[in-house]
């Protein structure tokens, strides 16, 4: 098969994001709007879409302090000028506020990560780049906006080693899509306690922006959060899980996973294509792992509650393309990755259903056999 990328995505419905955050644009595009830039959990951001990973200045030590003047951590900055560098400490500075912003600021340090205030796409709050271990928040956007997301970034960074996968083209299409969607919905669970914490401190900026972006969200926290406490595993539970709930948004990162994964099987012969997609992760890893705070997990430890109906469900059409793409491994190296048949259906009208696409297609399989042999019976006996 020799057609590009875009003609194969064109043709079979595919729709290609950039990397790292989504636009508000697309988000209103398909009715959902979210407050932050989030992270693609699959490709690396090209060079392009940050100044300062082409330049020649080097990363600077920095310090994350308090508005008391104590020193929380110490942490990587790349400066592109004065300007830029003053708002970036701002920020990291107006974070250590919050408890939660504490935690992931040293996690930050701890892992080196490298921060910046920069240049981005139009439509790109802010990214985590796995490639260079950097956070890159894009100056065209206002503090409200950046405060999180900084955070939700930060969040990815940790994520970044917690699980130790091998390379995403390992794996089938359903790990991914669960490993991606748990990190997806513990950055925003984070950035949400993140900035309820801000606004109990009494700089409600961000949670403002987050509360008419993810409106269902903030409401699944705050309510939690009244009932058990804002430390509360229920608090983060609530919010982690409401992030599933928006089956349009979660289909934008189900079309960048379908996208990474017909890119590697363009990209590789049928002997390589042999052994990649085939190797499965372990879900209690996943919830375990990702979905933790200060490395304790809020979400327990069984990771069944990430292949249930609500959190593994899959639209019909996004189902439709994973199967193409499962006969077009299979037309390269003899054997496709179907591991989407074992997702759930997804109705018409966005409603859940308890049955996976491959029960489906069983029972549909099943009625039609009867109903043939029905038919034949009547043939027989002359009835």
């Amino acid at each position: 098969m020799s057609e590009s990328v875009s003609a194969f995505i064109s043709k079979n419905s595919i729709r290609k994001f950039v990397c790292g955050a989504k636009a508000r644009a697309e988000r209103a595009a398909v009715k959902t709007v979210a407050g932050l830039m989030l992270a693609s959990a699959f490709t690396a951001c090209s060079p392009s879409e940050s100044k300062s990973e082409t330049n020649d200045g080097k990363p600077t030590t920095a310090y994350a302090i308090t508005e008391n003047g104590d020193t929380i951590c110490s942490y990587l900055a790349v400066t592109k000028d004065k300007a830029s560098f003053d708002r970036l400490q701002g920020l990291v500075n107006n974070a250590t506020k919050s408890k939660t912003g504490c935690l992931v600021l040293k996690a930050i340090s701890e892992k080196g990560t490298v921060l910046t205030v920069d240049t981005a796409k139009s439509t790109t709050v802010g990214f985590f780049n796995p490639a260079s271990n950097s956070i890159t928040l894009n100056e065209r956007f206002g503090d409200d906006v950046l405060q999180s997301c900084l955070i939700h970034e930060g969040k990815h960074s940790v994520q970044n080693t917690a699980l130790k996968l091998l390379p995403n083209y390992m794996y089938d299409f359903a790990s991914n899509t669960i490993v991606s969607r748990a990190k997806e919905a513990d950055a925003v669970a984070t950035q949400t306690k993140f900035s309820y914490e801000m606004m109990q401190q009494g700089d409600s900026t961000a949670w403002k922006d987050l509360k008419q972006n993810h409106a269902a969200i903030t409401r699944a926290f705050e309510t939690q959060a009244l009932r058990h406490g804002v430390d509360s595993k229920q608090a983060m539970n609530a919010a982690m899980l409401k992030w599933y709930d928006d089956i349009p948004y979660s289909s934008l990162y189900d079309a960048s996973r379908l996208d990474y994964h017909f890119r590697i099987m363009h990209s590789n012969s049928g002997e390589n294509l042999k052994t990649m997609f085939s190797r499965t992760v372990n879900a209690d890893s996943v919830i375990t792992r990702i979905c933790a705070l200060d490395g304790v997990s809020y979400a327990g430890t069984d990771g069944s509650v990430l292949k249930s109906p609500r959190t593994f469900s899959i639209t019909s059409d996004m189902y439709i393309q994973a199967k193409r793409l499962c006969s077009y491994q299979a037309s390269k190296c003899g054997r496709g990755d179907s591991s989407v048949s074992g997702m759930y259906v997804v109705s018409k009208n966005n409603e859940r259903l308890d049955i996976t696409y491959g029960q489906s297609a069983a029972n549909l399989n099943a009625k039609a056999n009867a109903v043939s042999y029905q038919f034949a019976a009547r043939r027989y006996t002359g009835r």
